[in-house]
């Protein structure tokens, strides 16, 4: 992981996405995968694939839809790969990062996202 978000490599970007770039404070987040590895990928098929996912302004790890300390890297039925990520629920709505980094440490894809207000009840 990275302390910031200079620290990402500039080649990376865009290889994870969200749909239209907005997530939710306190809901779960369905964050694409591009370009993953052959051995990644195979993974992935085997539902075997746990990588960590971190949000800035300052780091902070996202957790599973479970809770899990990591994320699960899936392949979707329309052949897409994906993971779920909690949004936390107390993050400054604004402009952030989400990256994803792998078992060596190595980031294979971040997105700038949005975060929007989740709704209080």
């Amino acid at each position: 992981m990275v302390s910031s978000v200079s620290g990402l490599p500039g080649s990376a970007k865009g290889l994870l996405s969200v749909d239209a770039g907005v997530v939710t404070q306190g809901s779960v987040a369905r964050f694409y995968v591009d370009g993953l590895k052959k051995a990644a990928r195979g993974k992935a098929d085997a539902n075997s694939l746990f990588w960590s996912a971190y949000i800035y302004s300052s780091p902070q790890r996202l957790s599973g839809p479970d809770g899990a300390p990591y994320v699960m890297v899936k392949k979707a039925s329309d052949g897409r790969y994906y993971f779920d990520a909690i949004v936390p629920a107390g993050l400054k709505v604004g402009s952030h990062t989400v990256s994803l980094v792998d078992g060596q440490g190595a980031c294979p894809g971040w997105t700038p996202v949005t975060v929007a207000a989740g709704t209080r009840r």
